[in-house]
């Protein structure tokens, strides 16, 4: 792989729940980094099982 490659950005967040209501979740952004997409191949899925 080469950097260029790289071309879209991905999110991880952690939803924190401060009260008793489940629309009262705060998200807080936990790391971001540019990743390569690509489709699925039998042993992915196979993994996932």
């Amino acid at each position: 792989m080469e950097f260029n490659e790289f071309k879209d950005r991905a999110y991880f967040f952690q939803y924190i729940n401060k009260g008793p209501y489940p629309d009262e979740e705060e998200k807080m952004k936990l790391y971001s980094c540019f990743c390569k997409i690509y489709n699925p191949s039998m042993k992915d899925r196979e993994i996932l099982k």
